[in-house]
């Protein structure tokens, strides 16, 4: 990639259409850059990576005036060497070059998450026209019966500047994004003090997702990570006052960030009793995922279905 490239006149042109459509909308003019290039990209991947599809997920399912978002987040079919990587990004960069966005250059590394499958981060130093365009693109694989939500369908993500093509790709379901974003909050760790997944929380509640699909998708979620539906309770700790108190700092400062009134204690509130509404759905879901015909109970349990039970033949050492 070259580290400079001159100014043409559509990066100028791409530069003040990106910035008049932000003044109109109260956006901020740099994160919305970011995302424009992660649209950009996304909406050329195939150029890159061939026909193999692929699957949206994350902030670029929201309007970025409700969630501010500076990266995409997709779902891939199979594996991709760095090799590969690169090459299919000097591709995608030849593309961007003739709409006005400079590509200069490309990191990747593995990120370490606590659940789900290894995502592989690709950082992009990038210019969207006249403005910064800094972002990157968080790729994981789908791997397995469990890997993907049902009925997903292909259709065409708005683009973030009007009048503009948007990214036609398949895309994830809200539901399962709720319930990636529920499993996400009941298993964070208490030295975490993040809250946008809360804040999310109560972006999909005022969307009005279907709290039963909702609860079908923690069910799959669960059985694709290997998560105990234990952490599924109907009054977990990570939902508790005390768990949700020493977050009010950050709270606060999204709050600022996005410009929104509702305090630490609304959010609380709310988000508690959104979680009554889901666990009550996702149990209904439990009861009709047992009493489904091809349910198959837990290996342990279809062993000692098998042998009669006897007592041990020597008492356990002490």
């Amino acid at each position: 990639m070259q580290d400079f490239t001159p100014i043409t006149a559509v990066a100028v042109a791409l530069g003040n259409r990106l910035k008049q459509n932000c003044s109109k909308r109260g956006m901020d003019v740099n994160r919305s850059a970011s995302r424009y290039v992660a649209e950009r990209v996304l909406a050329h991947w195939q150029v890159g990576f061939g026909p193999a599809p692929f699957m949206v997920k994350g902030g670029l399912l929201f309007p970025q005036i409700m969630r501010p978002t500076v990266g995409g987040d997709i779902v891939v079919i199979h594996y991709y060497a760095e090799i590969e990587i690169q090459r299919a990004f000097q591709r995608i960069a030849t593309a961007l070059r003739a709409e006005g966005i400079e590509i200069r250059k490309i990191r990747m590394e593995q990120l370490d998450v606590d659940h789900g499958d290894p995502v592989i981060r690709i950082t992009l130093q990038a210019m969207c026209g006249t403005i910064g365009g800094n972002t990157h693109i968080d790729m994981s694989v789908g791997r397995g019966p469990w890997a993907f939500p049902q009925n997903v369908a292909r259709q065409e993500l708005p683009s973030m500047i009007r009048n503009q093509p948007g990214i036609v790709a398949y895309v994830q379901p809200l539901e399962a994004s709720a319930a990636e974003k529920w499993l996400a909050v009941l298993q964070q760790r208490a030295t975490d003090c993040r809250v946008k997944h809360q804040a999310d929380l109560l972006s999909f509640a005022a969307m009005g997702v279907d709290k039963d699909r909702v609860g079908r998708e923690i069910i799959r979620v669960c059985k694709q990570r290997d998560i105990p539906l234990s952490v599924c309770a109907p009054s977990p700790a990570a939902l508790s006052w005390a768990s949700m108190e020493p977050r009010e700092q950050s709270w606060n400062k999204l709050r600022a960030e996005r410009g929104f009134a509702m305090t630490v204690t609304q959010a609380w509130i709310d988000i508690n009793a959104a979680w009554t509404e889901i666990h009550r759905a996702l149990t209904q879901a439990v009861i009709a995922d047992v009493r489904s015909p091809g349910h198959r109970s837990p290996l342990l349990d279809r062993i000692a279905a098998r042998q009669p039970l006897s007592p041990p033949s020597c008492r356990p050492a002490p």
